[in-house]
């Protein structure tokens, strides 16, 4: 089996209470150096709002918070790991989806 065909990951059963339950966009984040994987939901108005509290004063700590508040699968001691954290932050804010927007001066 190659990498490529290994999953970390939950089961396909996992995976449906998952998104039962959480009734979001999740995505799955696989970490092979480590054999493992993580499951993170979309960030809500209080996760945000919790992260970007404290991002003011530890921008690195904002960005735990969001993790570690995002998470609904997996082992959370991988978000102490810093090289983790950094490495999955992007993939997290990718779940929050940008509108394009249009501004017309009145």
């Amino acid at each position: 089996m190659n990498q490529d065909q290994i999953n970390y990951g939950p089961s396909e059963e996992e995976v449906k209470l998952l998104k039962a339950k959480h009734k979001g966009q999740l995505c799955q984040i696989d970490i092979p150096k480590l054999k493992k994987s993580l499951v993170f939901k979309k960030p809500d108005r209080s996760i945000l709002g919790a992260s970007i509290a404290v991002s003011k004063t530890d921008p690195l700590e904002g960005t735990r918070v969001m993790a570690i508040n995002c998470l609904v699968w997996g082992d959370a001691e991988l978000i102490e790991d810093v090289d983790v954290l950094l490495s999955i932050s992007p993939k997290i804010d990718a779940l929050i989806e940008e509108y394009e927007l249009e501004v017309k001066n009145l």
